[in-house]
């Protein structure tokens, strides 16, 4: 079991970033109102503004 996790371990390390993908996002700076993001814990939120 020590090994697996060893090897987990050693994966994750030096596996690469996701390939970023840059976006045209064109909203508004000047808005009265505050944009969010919401969902359930460890769903992909900060992934998704990446």
């Amino acid at each position: 079991m020590e090994e697996r996790y060893k090897t987990i371990i050693v994966e994750w390390l030096t596996s690469q970033l996701p390939q970023v993908i840059k976006r045209n996002i064109s909203l508004p700076l000047d808005k009265d109102y505050i944009i969010t993001v919401t969902g359930s814990r460890r769903s992909g939120k900060t992934f998704l503004l990446y």
